[in-house]
């Protein structure tokens, strides 16, 4: 769309096109991700909430269909009605239960998850699937760019190499 707007289609594809072929590469380096699932999230403390992004329209959905991966179904068809982000209460937490989470502890630690009941017997942390991540790669997996999507890939690639196997 930038593209069009500054009268640069033609770069702008180049740049998406050399964006996909990142993730592809990814993809092929990493084909044990196909047909495993992945979420992104946020646990917000203040609130006791966990946000989880499930609508196969976002951005980061966008990306793990592109590395072969898609959400958990159950997921999806709950978050329907709520425009594709579910908030639910910490009892909740087996929402999680995908092979990679990326989760941001929303004014907490990775120690504080652990507390929650159920967090540290997630499939995601039992296999080294889970990314503790910042705000800008939640951003940069929500709104995607070009260097957004190449920085976010690269804090997650540990967690997506683990579940690849």
């Amino acid at each position: 769309m930038l593209g069009r707007v500054l009268d640069k289609e033609s770069r702008a594809d180049e740049i998406v096109e050399a964006t996909n072929g990142q993730i592809d590469a990814l993809a092929q380096r990493l084909p044990g991700l196909k047909g495993k699932t992945a979420l992104l999230s946020q646990y917000v403390f203040p609130t006791s909430q966990l946000v989880i992004v499930a609508d196969p329209k976002d951005g980061a959905s966008g990306l793990f269909t592109r590395l072969g991966m898609s959400l958990p179904p159950k997921l999806v068809e709950e978050a329907g009605v709520t425009g594709g982000r579910l908030m639910l209460s910490p009892e909740r937490v087996d929402a999680l239960s995908a092979d990679v989470v990326v989760l941001l502890p929303n004014g907490g630690t990775v120690d504080d998850m652990m507390k929650l009941p159920g967090f540290a017997d997630l499939p995601a942390v039992k296999s080294g699937g889970l990314a503790i991540v910042d705000y800008p790669t939640v951003a940069g997996l929500n709104t995607p760019s070009s260097l957004s999507v190449k920085y976010s890939l690269e804090s997650i690639t540990p967690q997506l190499e683990a579940v690849a196997g």
